[in-house]
């Protein structure tokens, strides 16, 4: 029984809103991180992205790590601007809908 409710929570069915992001909203220490987890359309675009990042091919993931690190800093560098953060998301949706 407990397998079955581990693997709900798992599944996400009592998942909350702190998990529905890319990355766990509770351990959230950055402004940029802050204001996903604050705001549903950069949830909604985080989703987007990281589903498309993942999204990729082992190989192609591992040739990109590097500019996906960068695009972190850039987004990181946004602080709490959601404007700002909004646009680094639909920039990098965008590169990688090419692959």
């Amino acid at each position: 029984m407990r397998f079955a409710v581990a693997f709900a929570v798992f599944l996400g069915l009592g998942a909350s809103q702190a998990a529905a992001q890319s990355f766990d909203c509770s351990k959230a220490r950055l402004a940029a991180e802050l204001a996903v987890c604050d705001s549903p359309r950069l949830s909604r675009l985080d989703e987007e992205m990281s589903a498309l990042y993942f999204g990729l091919p082992y190989v192609v993931r591992d040739e990109i790590k590097g500019a996906q690190r960068r695009w972190l800093r850039r987004r990181n560098a946004c602080g709490y601007d959601e404007r700002c953060i909004e646009e680094a998301y639909l920039r990098r949706i965008e590169v990688l809908s090419q692959f």
